[in-house]
């Protein structure tokens, strides 16, 4: 799929009753290979009521791609997320969220730009790679979101490598992590930078969970 635009002038808007995107029913099948190119001038603009996920990798995505655009919120509600992959089942027809990528995208005010999402006892979200993202005026860039007990090697959010990823904050509430909760094996940094922060002491700009196992961080500001 190819999307074009005609820039930040004529931008994408999308309709208020709008629901999210998914790639995945996270029930049924695995889903492979999805291609989502957008061009330059391709800006989508988020409703301002806005609160759920723009994009949703469900259980059992594989191999699918978005790339390039630029999402935004013209008036921020602190409460929309750009991405999300969740991995609910380890198991059977699904079998997990592994090996997609998101690159080459603009954020701005989302209330979190990038979140990983382990919903299940042997769910996984495995080997992802984020490249060139840009996730402006946040509230909190990524999040590692593990809702039930970890299980070391069953479970959780692991070898997810994030590259050239730059989280620049909004000097507004709640704005209070970076990057939240790593956790898992081998999640790799390279190159990251979270600045303009709120210089208080309730801001983090990374935090990594006892739970997490040769967490790599190469360069950046972290």
């Amino acid at each position: 799929i190819y999307v074009v635009g005609n820039g930040v002038a004529d931008p994408l808007v999308i309709s208020g009753g709008f629901a999210g995107l998914t790639i995945g029913s996270g029930t049924t099948t695995r889903v492979q290979d999805t291609s989502i190119t957008c061009g330059l001038d391709a800006y989508f603009k988020i409703p301002n009521t806005f609160t759920g996920v723009f994009l949703t990798f469900q259980d059992g995505a594989v191999h699918n791609t978005w790339s390039g655009g630029r999402l935004y919120q013209s008036t921020p509600n602190n409460g929309w997320t750009a991405f999300e992959l969740i991995g609910n089942t380890g198991a059977g027809t699904l079998g997990g969220n592994m090996f997609n990528t998101v690159e080459r995208v603009y954020i701005k005010n989302a209330a979190t730009g990038i979140k990983l999402s382990c919903t299940g006892t042997d769910g996984y979200v495995n080997g992802n790679y984020f490249h060139d993202v840009q996730i402006d005026a946040c509230d909190l860039g990524i999040l590692f979101n593990q809702t039930v007990t970890f299980t070391s090697g069953v479970n959780s959010m692991n070898r997810n490598t994030f590259n050239n990823v730059v989280i620049e904050h909004a000097n507004r509430a709640p704005a209070t992590y970076g990057i939240k909760d790593v956790i898992g094996r081998d999640n790799m940094f390279l190159h990251c930078k979270v600045w303009a922060i709120l210089h208080t002491a309730s801001y983090h700009i990374c935090t990594i969970t006892a739970n997490a196992e040769y967490t790599i961080i190469l360069g950046g500001i972290i």
